[in-house]
C-alpha cells in the first residue's frame, strides 16, 4: 500500500491531469490571499537544538489525548504519563520501536516549544470550533489506498495540521484532497469545507470544497474528479507493478 504523502509528493502527471491549474502560480495567490493569523506565532532560535519533528508530532498526540479527555493537560507533563506518548511519538517518526523515554532524551527546550504548539492548537480549536471537533477522522482506503487518518475535523471542515516554518505547499493541498476523495466516494460530501492549519506560524485556511476542486480542475465537478483521481491511482500501480 501506499502513504498518502507518497501520493501528494509524487505521481506528477497525475496531478497534472486531473488538477492542471494547481501549480507554483496558483498557490502563491493562495498563500497571499486566503491565509489568516489566529495565534501568535511560535519563533525558533536557531542557535537551540530543537528536533521539530518530535516536537510537532509530540504535541498534536498530546492535544489529541486532552481533548478526548484521555488525560488532563497538566498531568501529561508528569514522567509517567508523558513516557507513553514520548515513545509512541518517537516511534510514528522514526520507526523505532524500542527506543526508551530516557534514550529519547526530550530537552527542556523542546518541551518549551511543545507546549507552545499545543497552546496553539488548543487556541485554534476554540476559536473556530462552533459545535463540535475531534481528532483523527478516518477515511475507507481505495484500490492501492489503504485506510487513513487525518488531523482534525471542526463542523463541517476537515483540516490538515502543518508545523512547518514555510508556508502551504501544493502538497499540503493534495493531501487534503485525497483524505476528502476517500471520504466522497464512500460518503458523498461529508464535508462542505477543508482547510489547513499551522501552529507554528499562527496561520490558517478555509476553502470551500467544490469550489476549490472547481478552479483548479479546469471546471469538473468534485464528483467527476475525486472518482477519476482514485482510479488513475489506481491504475498507474498497476501497470508498474507488471514491470
Amino acid at each position: 500500500m501506499i502513504s498518502e504523502r507518497d501520493l501528494a509528493e509524487k505521481f506528477t502527471d497525475i496531478w497534472k491531469q486531473h488538477f492542471p491549474l494547481l501549480t507554483a502560480s496558483y498557490m502563491k495567490v493562495f498563500n497571499e490571499s486566503k491565509i489568516i493569523t489566529i495565534n501568535k506565532g511560535v519563533m525558533i532560535n536557531p542557535s537551540i537544538e530543537i528536533r521539530y519533528d518530535l516536537v510537532s508530532q509530540l504535541a498534536f498526540n498530546i492535544v489529541e489525548k486532552v481533548s478526548s479527555r484521555k488525560v488532563n493537560y497538566n498531568d501529561i507533563w508528569k514522567e509517567k504519563n508523558l513516557t507513553p506518548v514520548l515513545e509512541q511519538t518517537a516511534y510514528e517518526i522514526w520507526r523505532n520501536e524500542t527506543l526508551t523515554y530516557k534514550e529519547i532524551n526530550f530537552s527542556e527546550n523542546e518541551k518549551n516549544d511543545c507546549q507552545n504548539i499545543c497552546n496553539n492548537i488548543f487556541e485554534f480549536q476554540d476559536k473556530v470550533t462552533i459545535t463540535s471537533n475531534s481528532f483523527k477522522p478516518k477515511f475507507p482506503g481505495y484500490g492501492i489506498i489503504s485506510d487513513l487518518v487525518g488531523d482534525l475535523e471542526i463542523d463541517d471542515t476537515l483540516y490538515e495540521i502543518k508545523t512547518v516554518q514555510r508556508s502551504f505547499r501544493s502538497s499540503d493541498i493534495k493531501q487534503l484532497i485525497i483524505y476528502l476523495a476517500l471520504s466522497h466516494v464512500q460518503y458523498s460530501n461529508k464535508w462542505k469545507y477543508a482547510g489547513l492549519y499551522n501552529p507554528r506560524k499562527g496561520t490558517y485556511c478555509k476553502f470551500n470544497v467544490e469550489k476549490l476542486i472547481y478552479d483548479i480542475s479546469a471546471g469538473k465537478s468534485t464528483s467527476e474528479s475525486f472518482k477519476s483521481l482514485l482510479d488513475s491511482f489506481t491504475r498507474e500501480v498497476n501497470i508498474d507493478s507488471r514491470f
